[in-house]
Formats: structure tokens, sequence, C-alpha cells
């Protein structure tokens, strides 16, 4: 995946990622592999953790004390537009 977003980037002079719930979880992981790639993102529904399915964490923050403050600070130079509705209770 990552070849050919690099292989898209010679084409294009931005790239926006975004995903719908476990797409969610995908943009999430994506920007966190190479920050800087994207120009902005757009995670729907998509967490970064999930304390009943642990296989579908966001890679690269596992361990960490506080996720969510790892990743701001991992994607503190890239926009988010992130949606997420308040009665979904399968993704955290």
């Amino acid at each position: 995946m990552e070849q050919a977003l690099d292989e898209l980037r010679k084409h294009c002079a931005q790239i926006y990622m975004t995903g719908l719930s476990m797409g969610g979880y995908g943009t999430w992981d994506m920007a966190l592999r190479a920050p800087g790639r994207f120009a902005a993102l757009v995670p729907v529904c998509g967490g970064l953790v999930h304390p009943r399915r642990p296989s579908m964490g966001v890679s690269g923050i596992t361990g960490t004390e506080d996720p969510y403050a790892a990743v701001a600070a991992r994607l503190k130079d890239t926009p988010v537009w992130q949606f997420h509705g308040a009665k979904d209770d399968v993704v955290l």
C-alpha cells in the first residue's frame, strides 16, 4: 500500500485520506505509519483502540500510556476532521 501511495504522490500534489468504520481505523493507521504523507485526514467513526477487540487497534500506539495524546503529538501538523456518532457503542 505504501508503495502505491508513493507512486501516486509522483502525480498528485496532495493526497487526502478518509475511511468509514474499519476504514477510519485504517485512516489513523496509515497516517501514523508516515506522518506528513497526507494533506489531511477525515476518519469517520474510526477509533484508535477497541477494548473488546484488541486486534482492531491502530499500530504504532500500542503500549503508550495515552494513545490519544500520542496520535495528537505525531500528527500535530496534519489537519484532521473527525466524525463519530455519540450513540455508536461498537467503535469507541
